[in-house]
């Protein structure tokens, strides 16, 4: 059994992915229905956390969101996500997709302090709502 926020209880969850990546994330979620009781769909920007809550929105409560933002994502403007998250946090169960990813690509867009103090501001977040 999993705890959920809001004392939502499962026993089968699918493994989070990015369902706005997915080229048809409807058919997606209809085949996670047949073999879990529910779905983690993970934001990694604005952009992907609107469409994470518009999946949990629209699959009445079988899609479950985690919002959260990416170091290849945020880039140096990372303020806007945290206002994002922090509004919506009552409509997620997590906050992530977090971390550091040190791969010269990212680190381009995204040095490694940007990146720890985008994390830092996450958890900060994901602390404070426990």
């Amino acid at each position: 059994m999993y705890y959920m926020n809001g004392g939502i209880y499962a026993s089968k969850l699918s493994t989070p992915r990015h369902l706005e990546e997915m080229e048809n994330p409807a058919a997606i979620v209809t085949e996670a229905k047949i073999r879990a009781d529910g779905d983690i769909a993970v934001g990694s920007d604005i952009k992907s956390n609107e469409r994470t809550l518009e999946s949990r929105r629209s699959t009445a409560g079988f899609v479950y969101a985690a919002l959260g933002g990416t170091p290849g994502t945020l880039r140096t403007d990372i303020e806007p996500t945290w206002k994002f998250i922090k509004a919506n946090i009552d409509k997620a169960i997590a906050v992530g997709e977090v971390g550091l990813n040190y791969h010269k690509k990212v680190r381009a867009g995204a040095d490694k302090t940007c990146q720890k103090r985008a994390l830092a501001g996450l958890l900060k977040i994901a602390k404070e709502k426990k």
